[in-house]
């Protein structure tokens, strides 16, 4: 289907990202953006496409997600090594990324979807615009600008994590629970 194909599509900007990011020119900066104005355009066209030409599929709701974060945390790992974000802010970001794919394929497993919500979509927002911002004026390594955005960026960022949570505690909760009663040992027969 067609929206899975441009998401499919979309991973490789993540090694594109990379290439433009770090090679040798005075234009990579402007070449990173548009690679990721790229990158959301697609996400954005994938989404409008699947709704609109009713092509929803359960892949593309697992991929589309995957895409994301791949993107997502490619760009911060490319920040984090040039220093325009702290290396304990990428851990947050990571450590949320982590808990986000746990708890989705706890959930995948009990074919529950974990749809596009509006918090998770402003978290996305925020942050490319707050990276495209960081990108723009990291030639002046404005300290003030930067803890700005990267309070910014944490915020919406735990924020769409603890309203995912909240939204699918109960879920989650079921399926912690299950897991526990079928792995964990079975009672010891008294006679033995």
């Amino acid at each position: 289907m067609l929206p899975n194909i441009i998401t499919s599509i979309r991973i490789l900007f993540v090694p594109l990202f990379i290439y433009v990011y770090f090679m040798d020119s005075p234009n990579r900066l402007y070449y990173a953006i548009g690679v990721l104005v790229l990158s959301a355009l697609t996400d954005i066209l994938d989404g409008y496409l699947a709704r609109k030409l009713n092509m929803i599929t359960r892949i593309g709701q697992v991929l589309d997600p995957l895409v994301d974060k791949a993107v997502q945390l490619t760009v911060a790992v490319c920040l984090t090594i040039d220093d325009i974000i702290p290396r304990w802010v990428f851990g947050i970001i990571i450590a949320k990324e982590l808990s986000m794919v746990i708890g989705g394929s706890f959930l995948f497993k009990r074919k529950v979807t974990v749809s596009a919500s509006w918090y998770g979509k402003l978290a996305t927002v925020v942050f490319y615009v707050a990276v495209v911002v960081m990108i723009f004026t990291s030639g002046y390594r404005n300290a003030v600008l930067n803890i700005v955005l990267t309070t910014i960026i944490l915020l919406s960022t735990l924020f769409a994590l603890v309203m995912y949570f909240w939204n699918f505690k109960d879920d989650l909760r079921e399926q912690v629970r299950h897991c526990l009663l079928y792995t964990s040992p079975s009672p010891r027969d008294p006679k033995t």
